[in-house]
């Protein structure tokens, strides 16, 4: 997951066989907080940056940690099995968009 739509338009442009359609979400307001407060990071200097440094590093196994890592300018969250559910939760309507309509 991102909050970063540059990241997702370079994603359709270098990938463009393997992202065809991507997904928008509107979530309840907190989403962000309560995946930060379930997550646990990578070693990116933009996540300690933004003063993330605090959280435990993600090991492997870590099923119910939200992972929270630095790719390129962007953190995202990556949704681990055990981690799906406090996402999901907290959607409130979600629509789909073409990557040809990525502009």
């Amino acid at each position: 997951m991102t909050q970063d739509l540059n990241y997702v338009k370079q994603l359709a442009v270098r990938h463009p066989d393997k992202y065809e359609v991507f997904v928008e979400f509107k979530m309840q307001s907190g989403t962000k907080d309560a995946l930060i407060g379930s997550g646990a990071r990578d070693a990116s200097k933009i996540v300690q940056d933004a003063g993330l440094q605090d959280l435990p590093l993600i090991k492997k196994g870590m099923t119910n940690s939200v992972h929270i890592k630095g790719e390129g300018e962007a953190i995202n969250y990556g949704l681990r099995e055990g981690s799906q559910q406090l996402f999901n939760d907290r959607i409130i309507k979600f629509k789909t968009i073409p990557k040809g309509d990525l502009k």
